[in-house]
């Protein structure tokens, strides 16, 4: 008998990753993870940074197909979905406030709120000319005459708040994802989401006790920030400064290669690195601060002109500058963008967190972006 599994993919913008789940009991199994990176790229032009990455995700799952599933022997397997988790730029989120009102009351149809969710696109694809695909389209909030339902179908009312999360990204990105998912395994369906529906899925799922915080996304070459207000995604803003950032600062701070200075920011993060060579890290690290603090300060400030922000941070960052960007965090103060005063709050994510609610095979190398694609993936976490 076939085991039936399915694929979960993450798309960066400087790396992809692909594993093979099994949901034979109540949590997903993550049985093989594959990574294949572009650490230090210089490409600058959007055209050709996503064939060099669509090339390795071809790659990526040419292997998975002719290397992974062997390497799992005496098993048979079946897929039957995939899913695709896309970090930024591969996508835009905005969240739409849609208000209704009349002085007599009005029926809620189907095709009412499907007009709502349509306007919102054709907004987008005329303001921005061009052909784009929605990721997904969710209702986080509906109130009807001003109370909160999840039913709002065939009620008559006299207003009708929504407010709804869209994610956009170029069809033609998503065409070519589907292309190569189609080219090396037969799956009956692929579902292609935003890391920032996944991350907030999953934090809203597994502890329901935060519903004021900041999602912040560190990748390769951005920091990502979306917040979260009464458990409704608002504000979404990024600057182009990720992990590759600070590698770059240390390399041209001391001299070395990017090689070099990547391998010197794991071993700080161990906590295995020679002293006087620690010092020169940290004076590279805090010119870095400097800069890195200038554009999330730019960017936070943004998000708070319509009102006063969270002030916990939830952070999701490649582990071996999580500890880095945490102090960066916390050294920023809030009051700017509170009417509180006082430090940011910081909850790192890691895989040890995620861990309770799902298993990873022996031997397999744990990835935070797998994991909680994972969970989010059909059979696990609903959104």
């Amino acid at each position: 008998m076939k085991l039936q599994c399915s694929l979960v993919f993450y798309i960066g913008n400087g790396v992809v990753k692909g594993a093979i789940v099994s949901h034979e009991s109540n949590k997903p199994q993550i049985r093989t993870i594959r990574v294949r990176e572009l650490p230090h790229y210089q490409e600058r032009d959007r055209e050709h940074l996503e064939k060099r990455i669509l090339f390795e995700f071809g790659e990526l799952a040419h292997e998975i197909k002719t290397e992974d599933i062997l390497a799992l022997k005496g098993t048979s397997f079946k897929f039957v979905d995939a899913t695709v988790i896309l970090s930024s730029p591969w996508y835009i989120s905005e969240t739409s406030i849609i208000k209704m009102k009349e002085q007599k009351p009005f029926n809620i149809t189907q095709q009412l709120i499907d007009g709502a969710l349509g306007n919102i696109v054709k907004a987008y694809r005329d303001s921005h000319r061009m052909d784009i695909a929605v990721l997904e389209q969710k209702m986080i909030k509906i109130l009807l005459n001003g109370y909160p339902t999840n039913d709002p179908i065939k009620k008559k009312v006299t207003s009708l708040d929504l407010n709804i999360f869209t994610s956009f990204a170029r069809k033609s990105s998503i065409e070519n994802i589907n292309q190569i998912i189609d080219q090396y395994f037969h799956v009956k369906e692929t579902n292609i989401h935003s890391q920032s529906l996944a991350a907030f899925s999953v934090i809203g799922s597994l502890w329901r006790d935060l519903n004021q915080y900041i999602i912040t996304d560190i990748t390769s070459q951005l920091t990502e920030l979306v917040s979260v207000r009464k458990g409704i995604l608002s504000e979404a803003a990024s600057i182009p400064k990720g992990k590759q950032f600070l590698v770059k600062s240390v390399s041209n701070d001391l001299g070395v290669s990017t090689e070099v200075a990547e391998s010197l920011l794991k071993m700080k993060s161990t906590g295995h690195i020679e002293e006087n060579l620690a010092k020169k890290v940290d004076t590279a690290l805090l010119k870095a601060q400097k800069e890195w603090l200038k554009e999330f300060s730019d960017a936070l400030r943004v998000m708070s002109a319509s009102s006063s922000l969270p002030n916990t941070f939830i952070l999701f960052a490649p582990k071996d500058v999580t500890g880095i960007f945490s102090q960066f965090i916390q050294a920023e103060e809030y009051q700017q963008f509170s009417f509180a005063e006082g430090k940011f709050e910081v909850k790192e994510v890691s895989v040890a967190d995620l861990l309770p609610y799902c298993t990873i095979s022996p031997g397999t190398n744990q990835d935070l972006s797998i994991v909680l694609g994972s969970l989010f993936s059909k059979g696990s976490i609903k959104v």
